[in-house]
Order: structure tokens, then C-alpha cells, then sequence
């Protein structure tokens, strides 16, 4: 049986200590999927087996169970700086909702209404998005609602990962950008690279050149590492860049 412990551990340096580890190694998906998570550290009666509990939402919750890349690229993290002598580390995971208070059964209809029909960051290839709590939007990576998060604080309008129509008149297609802004009159993009959806460097940059040609001039990529170090200076960046180039 595992027994949670109070004070052996420093759980958010373990956490960041981690974190910090995924990013230097390029990984950015676990290292979103980390920062997103709470986490419990348990151990078994022996204490020989250390155990890493994860909280958080379906997504997180599925990426652990499933036991795939992630899942180990997060084990190592955790191996590679906790050295307490434990004869094995091991993650889990377990689901963790915010308390939805006395009107939970409006909150919960209202949930279900939206996702009857979602016309906003549609699943890809069965791909679990993530809730920006409070708001009803969805996204493909946590780092994603850490720009949103920027976006909104400077009163924004944005558009998160909406489907746009696009092209000439008998070659049109379907193209979603993850932001769309609207700053001071202005349009731009803002893309994140290293998301598990943006696999092709020239097809990401053909995307870009269909929305300059329907006037969208400023079409921005950030790498999803400096996102999640840095969100408010790539915000502030890219801001400025749609202001004088938009």
C-alpha cells in the first residue's frame, strides 16, 4: 500500500527540477503536460518504491495511463533528479476537478452543451486538447493557454485555434492557426513550432504565405520552449512586431 509523504520531499523543486530537465531536452509536450499536473509523492510500506502521483484533467490522466512517450520522457525527468536511493520510481495518475460549488449542476449542463458540438480546437487524430479553466476553450498544448493567459491580462481580441477557409476560387482549404489576433486595427498569427500537430516546416510555411495573401501580413512562429519560459516577452514581442508590420 502507498502512504503519501509530508516531509521527505520537496514536491515543487522535484517539479521544477523536472520540468526544467524535459525543456533542456527539447521535450516540451511532457514539459507542458508536468506543468499542468499537481503532484503527489507517495511511497509503498517498504519504502523502496517511490511514486510519482499526477493530478489533473482526462487528458493528463490518459497521457500517463497509456504509458507512451510522454509517459517515460516524464519518468526519466523524475528519475534523473530525484536520488533518495529508492530501489524503482514509478508515475501515476489520477483525475482531479476543481470544486464546482453549489451551482455545479448549471456549470456541468452548460459544459455538456458546448461539447455536443465543438467548432473550436478540434480533436486531431484523437489527441486530448485542454481546458482554459474558466472560460470554455480548449487547446492543444498547456503552453498554448500560457499565451492565451498573456493575451488576455493586455485585453487581446484573439482568436484561439479557430478553423479558417481559405485559398482561390477552386483550391480551397481548411487552415487553423493557433492564434489569430487583432491588435490596434491590425491582424497576425501567432504559431507555436514544436506541438506534436506542426510536423512539416514547409507546410507550415505555405499555411502562412495563404494568409498574406488574403492580407494577413504578420504570420509569427514561436519554439514552444520559449513560449512556456517566456510567454509575456513573446507576447510583447510579437505585439510590437504586428504594429509596425500589420
Amino acid at each position: 500500500m502507498a502512504n503519501e509523504e509530508d516531509t521527505n520531499f520537496n514536491v515543487q523543486k522535484i517539479k521544477s527540477d523536472a520540468i526544467m530537465y524535459l525543456i533542456e531536452g527539447q521535450e516540451i509536450e511532457a514539459a507542458s503536460f508536468l506543468f499542468a499536473s499537481e503532484i503527489d509523492i507517495l511511497t509503498n510500506d517498504y519504502a523502496s518504491t517511490l511514486i510519482f502521483s499526477l493530478k489533473g484533467n482526462r487528458a493528463i490522466y490518459d497521457l500517463i495511463m497509456s504509458e507512451g512517450n510522454i509517459f517515460h520522457q516524464i519518468l526519466d525527468a523524475f528519475k534523473a533528479v530525484e536520488n533518495t536511493g529508492f530501489d524503482d520510481i514509478y508515475v501515476s495518475a489520477k483525475i482531479a476537478y476543481p470544486d464546482l460549488g453549489i451551482d455545479w449542476e448549471a456549470k456541468l449542463l452548460e459544459a455538456i452543451q458546448e461539447r455536443k458540438s465543438p467548432n473550436q480546437c478540434k480533436p486531431i487524430n484523437n489527441t486530448p486538447t485542454h481546458e482554459w479553466k474558466g472560460t470554455g476553450l480548449h487547446f492543444r498544448s498547456p503552453v498554448e493557454i500560457q499565451i492565451a493567459e498573456e493575451l488576455d491580462k493586455l485585453g487581446i481580441l484573439f482568436f484561439p485555434n479557430c478553423m479558417a477557409r481559405l485559398g482561390g476560387p477552386h483550391q480551397r482549404i481548411n487552415r487553423e492557426p493557433d492564434f489569430l489576433v487583432c491588435y490596434k486595427g491590425k491582424w497576425g498569427i501567432i504559431d507555436i513550432d514544436g506541438a506534436t500537430y506542426h510536423t512539416s516546416a514547409a507546410k507550415d510555411h505555405n499555411r502562412d504565405r495563404l494568409f498574406k495573401i488574403h492580407g494577413i501580413r504578420v504570420c509569427e512562429r514561436y519554439e514552444a520552449k520559449r513560449c512556456m519560459e517566456e510567454p509575456d516577452k513573446v507576447v510583447k514581442e510579437f505585439l510590437n512586431i504586428l504594429v509596425q508590420n500589420g
